[in-house]
């Protein structure tokens, strides 16, 4: 069904002596139709929420469209201290497929900034 999992993928290897049965160690998600949602996010030195949770999310992509660094955390509050990565001036971080559902925040170390940020949902 599509947005499942396929409980089982078999393949079938048969030759004269004997049939022998192999299955793949990495099964291929199947994934429905998906719609993306396009942000703008002024930055400051003020950690602001750029992403809210969505167990829906298949994928976030987030491009530093200024000439500074930006700070990103995967929890409510990001620093240039305390964060999960960084992205650099007019640089852009794509997510994996799947993989974070929850929130995101950014800030900046010194000045201001844009975050474009695009999220694709199931």
């Amino acid at each position: 069904m599509p947005g499942q999992w396929q409980d089982e993928l078999l393949t079938r290897i048969s030759n004269p002596l004997a049939t022998v049965e192999v299955l793949p160690e990495t099964v291929v998600p199947v994934y429905g139709p998906s719609t993306a949602v396009l942000t703008a996010h002024a930055l400051t030195t003020n950690s602001q929420i750029v992403a809210a949770p969505n167990l829906n999310r298949r994928r976030l992509i987030l491009h530093n469209d200024s000439n500074g660094e930006v700070y990103v955390a995967f929890t409510p509050s990001a620093s240039p201290a305390l964060y999960s990565f960084t992205i650099a001036a007019h640089a852009t971080f794509i997510g994996v497929l799947g993989d974070y559902t929850g929130i995101v925040s950014a800030v900046r170390a010194n000045g201001t900034g844009t975050l474009m940020v695009t999220e694709v949902t199931r």
